[in-house]
């Protein structure tokens, strides 16, 4: 009897020590910009990873249609067009095509606040929303609610969101495999008054989060359409989202094998590339917010004139020996 409960004991440290924890040394940082992969997948798949759970489990979601490169980038949220709208921010995290986030975060975790839509302007949320506690475990839940506004458009509602770490363990992708992962799922349910009319709208995610990385490894999202009387849910939008294999190569990892950047921050007229070496003609290109080329020039060493371009936020590319892309906010 005491060989078998030792025997127990040893396992449950064991599983216990294999457990990944994500801390406030892994929350997002700005500037900066990841570069993911995005596609689609069948709805099957999503649910199935939507409700995997449990220890030592393996997420499997594999590329069935359109797979994309998008960059996630992290800035300051004066710069937001919302700023003076959305109070109290000091991230803005902004993925192409889509709403600016504005995030708060410190050493108890990730908040968000609102968003920011060129079509239907700030959404204001009352009170800030967990996206993350620090520290995260299995085990770990928490659960938020709020209300929200659109003064540019006249519709409110109401916001509850649920998270639960219910899992750790390893994940396949498209590109391969990795572990020391640790599971989120993610319930909100949106509720939106417009007119005298109120929609409900519920939205499933899982992140995968691993220890040294500021954003997930992978996440996915489903938006189920429920049809009285029928046992079949469909998706009214679904998706996936990953880091590419040059992420855990330390190409474009949250732990660059570089150190560059730009100054000052933010910009007015010129800015400079800090800490590489022009050794010879180096070819930079400018993205702004919607992934338009606006500028682009050879750069011998000197600052960049970057006074022609309207405030904002812009990422630098550099064509180096490791390919650069770094964000910076124009004034």
């Amino acid at each position: 009897m005491r060989v078998a409960l030792f025997s127990v004991t040893i396992a449950v440290q064991q599983a216990l020590v294999a457990q990944p924890v994500i801390t406030s040394m892994d929350q997002p940082l700005q500037p900066y910009v990841h570069e993911v992969r995005q596609g689609i997948t069948y709805g099957g798949y999503l649910q199935a990873g939507f409700i995997t759970n449990g220890a030592d489990v393996q997420w499997n979601f594999p590329i069935t249609g359109f797979d994309s490169l998008r960059t996630v980038l992290f800035s300051d949220a004066t710069a937001s067009p919302c700023a003076t709208d959305i109070m109290g921010a000091n991230v803005l995290r902004q993925v192409f095509q889509e709403p600016l986030e504005h995030l708060l975060v410190n050493d108890q975790g990730v908040y968000s606040l609102g968003m920011c839509s060129a079509l239907h302007g700030p959404r204001i949320l009352a009170t800030p929303i967990r996206q993350l506690q620090y520290p995260c475990m299995l085990g770990s839940s928490w659960r938020d609610s709020t209300t929200w506004t659109e003064p540019l458009t006249g519709r409110s509602g109401t916001l509850v969101r649920s998270d639960t770490v219910d899992g750790f363990g390893s994940v396949v992708i498209p590109w391969g495999s990795t572990g020391d992962l640790l599971g989120i799922r993610t319930i909100e349910t949106w509720t939106t008054v417009q007119g005298g009319d109120t929609l409900v709208r519920e939205r499933w995610s899982r992140r995968l989060l691993k220890p040294g990385f500021r954003i997930p490894v992978l996440e996915m999202w489903m938006t189920p359409n429920y049809v009285p009387g029928d046992s079949v849910i469909t998706w009214y939008h679904a998706g996936l989202r990953y880091l590419g294999s040059e992420q855990f190569l330390g190409v474009h990892s949250t732990h660059p094998v570089h150190q560059v950047w730009l100054s000052p921050q933010p910009v007015d007229d010129q800015i400079q590339l800090v800490g590489l070496d022009a050794s010879g003609p180096l070819t930079t290109t400018i993205w702004d917010a919607r992934g338009r080329r606006v500028a682009g020039s050879p750069w011998t060493g000197q600052p960049l004139q970057v006074s022609q371009l309207a405030p904002g936020i812009y990422v630098l590319e550099v064509d180096a020996p490791v390919l650069l892309r770094l964000p910076f906010v124009k004034r």
